[in-house]
């Protein structure tokens, strides 16, 4: 008897033989099939207006936020407060994890995705490696992408179902993927820490920002934060919802999860 296997079925495979095992403590990866969707609120906060029509493209992303186990592997120290293997990894500055991103990609033998120099850092799209999500992309695998069922928090209109925050947390970060995973079954896009985007923040961009994969403006002075987390009132932990912050702070509410392009 002959299997016929498609050539999504046959990537995905790939992808989670890649993802399981093979370099350690890599991050198990899923496929966010591209699509259009309509991103921000007029209904929230100044920054999350206007709402406006995105289209991204298909992409892989972390199904949880990077733990302190996959960091160790890569990195030399860990800054967080709350120490744990299966805790995310918090206390992270932007840099920090550009840097986690590329060195990732050199274990597994992957073209680095981030070009690091004195003047700051470039992202080199056509690479294979790790990296930061756009704010359009996370916002859009938040909102469960093509499977998306309009909810207000990532995989439920219920904050305690999914998000770690500021009344359930007990003033602290929890093990990822405690809480329901969304649509697409990735874990605490709302609550336990903030997740940094690779885009700066621009008081006009939502109004400006190209349909087709935007990636924020070209230079800025604060870097885009999304998902809320353990001390955060739960307006926060809502997937439209943005905040900026200093890309060279650290708090024990930031964190981060890993993208790669598709191939």
């Amino acid at each position: 008897m002959k299997i016929k296997i498609t050539a999504t079925a046959l990537l995905a495979l790939i992808i989670v033989f890649m993802s399981q095992g093979l370099y350690g403590v890599s991050p198990k990866l899923i496929i966010i099939e591209g699509g259009t969707f309509i991103m921000g609120s007029d209904e929230a906060g100044e920054r999350e207006q206007p709402a406006h029509t995105v289209t991204v493209s298909s992409f892989l992303m972390s199904e949880s936020e990077v733990t302190q186990n996959m960091w160790n592997e890569v990195m030399d120290d860990n800054p967080s407060r709350l120490k744990g293997e299966s805790l995310p990894v918090e206390r992270i500055t932007w840099m920090m994890a550009i840097e986690f991103c590329n060195g990732l990609s050199l274990k597994e033998g992957l073209e680095p995705f981030y070009i690091i120099t004195d003047e700051g850092v470039q992202a080199d799209w056509s690479k294979n490696g790790y990296r930061l999500p756009t704010e359009a992309e996370w916002e859009f695998a938040a909102k469960g992408g093509n499977k998306s069922q309009g909810l207000q928090f990532a995989g439920s209109d219920t904050i305690d179902e999914v998000a770690w925050h500021k009344e359930n947390s007990r003033f602290k970060t929890h093990h990822v993927k405690e809480k329901k995973a969304n649509e697409l079954g990735l874990y605490d896009m709302s609550g336990n820490v903030y997740e940094w985007c690779w885009d700066w923040f621009g008081e006009t961009y939502y109004a400006d920002s190209p349909a087709q994969d935007p990636k924020g403006p070209e230079t800025g002075e604060r870097k885009i934060l999304r998902g809320g987390c353990w001390y955060s009132e739960a307006r926060n932990s809502v997937i439209a919802a943005r905040v900026h912050a200093d890309p060279n702070g650290q708090g024990a509410n930031v964190g981060f999860r890993v993208c790669r392009n598709l191939p």
